[in-house]
């Protein structure tokens, strides 16, 4: 019960640092861009849903200690499941630089 009260404390702390205190660092590869590719990221949208994920799975987490049910297991799993799937296809969908490379290839054929 402590530790999952503990690790609930601890993820809402990081979506903090994350969200709120913009610890970019703390976001894997973000700090390996080329400033380039850091300009087409808008790094806001990515920060806010990260954030708002970690607040939520460590009320999750919280919520597990005391109701310590097979159910609530299963929905912390499936949560954090697919909240990680949506944070993957959000940042994607978030990628200016990719979009951005796309386009310039079509155009490239386009022209004779």
């Amino acid at each position: 019960m402590t530790i999952s009260i503990l690790l609930g404390i601890l993820l809402i702390g990081i979506g903090l640092c994350v969200h709120v205190f913009k610890m970019y660092w703390l976001i894997s590869g973000y700090n390996m861009l080329t400033e380039k590719r850091k300009k087409y990221i808008d790094i806001d949208k990515i920060t806010r849903a990260i954030g708002i994920f970690l607040y939520s799975l460590g009320l999750f987490t919280m919520v597990l200690a005391f109701y310590n049910s097979f159910l609530i297991l299963i929905l912390y799993v499936l949560y954090t499941i697919l909240g990680g799937i949506y944070l993957t296809i959000f940042y994607e969908k978030n990628d200016k630089f990719k979009r951005e490379i796309k386009d310039t290839k079509i155009n490239l054929r386009e022209t004779p």
